[in-house]
């Protein structure tokens, strides 16, 4: 709360400023000026919640500041200070809209006991207008939503609520929908930074707002006002971007005030296309085709059979393929995240016998965007691939080097090593190591290294952690030896391997 202090005696300003303990009122800013000139010169950018005035002071006295402030804003509270022999002007004052007064020589007891009180009903007046607009905009959001009908009083109650946000009910509306669609960067500052713009925004949750622009009939000035908007957003996401906070905003056309509903339905499906956009889009619901957004055809199908085949067929190089062209087919035709989980629920069920139910549910947990599904789906089949081959090749193979391969597959890469496992199988070290490459051609120490590497081989590509830290997560932990071992198994480093990964 900010308190500004007018009087021409310097003496009264300063032993009101320093006099009282105004943060233990809940005031946390006080200026003061000399006269009411200056005090309504910097009144703008102050925008103080108190005035406490002198009424004599030259230049402008406190009944002429008390009737300018009065024109910029009718709820400042406004107290006017002055001595017996003024007291009708204070009466005046009370007619023009003071809140109270207090009169000269002042007692501070007698002030700070008047200033409580104007605060306390200040706080309450607050807390009621805040209840009340928490209720007005939840009504006119389950209105525009079409979560509720006001088939009397629809059109009194959109209009009172564009009056309550001085908006004139006669202008055409472009509406925004904005969504903060992680958990980087802070909530409140993100509403700190919508507050910011000349787009009026309501609270539809705690992360995603809807917006009214006013636009014009004309279509020049439709245009000029969209180049604006536009402007606008993209400064308000590069600001949030600078505080790390990811979102995403959907635009509808234009739209008159008696169809507002529709308005919210096109905002709503141009934010909802984020997900095949990405991170910190504006999408324009024009540029949508309606038509693809509701078809799947049949490509998909043969497209996701394809990959299914191939995934069987353990054919690496053309399942990364046939999920390319899956995509491909899904982003251009905007089918929905709905119907995508159930595309992917569709792939897990084909091969829930070689993966765990704790990968199929992390492959459909939904997510915010479609390259990740893509991401997830890559490294789903190569988990599928490995399980298959791994369980052919298990088949061929005694009983003892089956369970060295279990073994394997079942220890944190990190700790695996021919002495443990003799130890947990039964059998001795030297008697595994024989029968591991009399049958597999490769000593086990060998397969286990081969298996690092491919596990290295899959973090370069698909992770962006230093070569330093996956050398460590696949049970290394001399960076030279692993540079030279990667080397000589795959014919360039690892830094070379980064460089070139698709």
């Amino acid at each position: 709360m900010k308190l500004m202090i007018v009087d021409d005696d310097r003496q009264i300003r300063e032993g009101i400023r320093d006099g009282i303990n105004w943060r233990s009122l809940g005031v946390d800013e006080v200026f003061d000026y000399p006269n009411g000139k200056e005090a309504y010169h910097y009144y703008q950018n102050i925008k103080p919640d108190i005035i406490l005035a002198d009424i004599k002071m030259p230049q402008m006295d406190g009944i002429e500041l008390l009737k300018a402030i009065r024109k910029l804003d009718k709820s400042v509270c406004y107290v006017i200070l002055s001595a017996y022999s003024e007291f009708s002007y204070a009466q005046e004052a009370l007619k023009l809209g003071a809140n109270g007064y207090e009169l000269k020589p002042l007692k501070m007891q007698n002030l700070v006991s008047l200033m409580k009180n104007l605060i306390h009903d200040m706080q309450n007046k607050a807390i009621n207008l805040k209840y009340r607009e928490d209720i007005q905009n939840r009504r006119f959001l389950d209105w525009i939503r079409g979560e509720s009908s006001f088939e009397t009083d629809s059109n009194f109650m959109v209009q009172n609520f564009f009056k309550s946000i001085n908006m004139i009910p006669s202008n055409y509306l472009i509406l925004a929908i904005i969504e903060k669609i992680d958990d980087t960067g802070s909530d409140d500052l993100f509403w700190e930074i919508l507050s910011d713009y000349n787009v009026h925004f309501i609270k539809i949750d705690k992360r995603k707002a809807l917006g009214f622009l006013y636009t014009d009939s004309s279509y020049l000035r439709m245009f000029e006002n969209k180049v604006v908007l536009m402007k606008e957003l993209k400064s308000m996401l590069t600001r949030m971007n600078k505080h790390e906070i990811n979102s995403n905003i959907g635009v509808s056309d234009i739209f008159t005030y008696n169809n507002l509903q529709a308005g919210y339905k096109e905002a709503r499906m141009a934010i909802d296309c984020s997900f095949y956009t990405g991170r910190n889009s504006i999408n324009f619901f024009e540029v949508i085709n309606t038509q693809k957004i509701m078809s799947t055809g049949q490509t998909v199908k043969e497209a996701l059979e394809q990959l299914i085949s191939d995934t069987r067929a353990c054919d690496d190089m053309k399942v990364k393929e046939d999920i390319t062209v899956l995509f491909d087919i899904i982003e251009s035709k905007k089918i929905s995240k709905d119907v995508l989980i159930m595309l992917l629920q569709k792939f897990t069920i084909e091969f829930e016998n070689y993966v765990g139910e704790d990968h199929i549910a992390e492959l459909i947990e939904p997510v915010y965007y479609l390259d990740e599904y893509k991401d997830k789906l890559i490294g789903f089949t190569e988990k599928i691939i490995s399980n298959i081959k791994f369980n052919s090749s298990k088949e061929e193979y005694s009983l003892s080097v089956r369970m060295m391969m279990d073994y394997l597959k079942n220890t944190d890469i990190t700790e695996v090593s021919l002495v443990d496992a003799a130890e947990k199988i039964g059998k001795s070290p030297s008697y595994l190591s024989f029968r591991f490459k009399d049958e597999v051609g490769m000593t086990f120490v060998d397969y286990i290294t081969e298996y690092r590497i491919d596990a290295a081989d899959k973090l370069l590509i698909g992770t962006s952690l230093p070569v330093s830290e996956i050398m460590k997560k696949v049970g290394y932990h001399d960076y030279v030896y692993f540079s030279k071992l990667y080397k000589k198994k795959r014919g360039r480093s690892a830094s070379e391997v980064r460089k070139n990964k698709k």
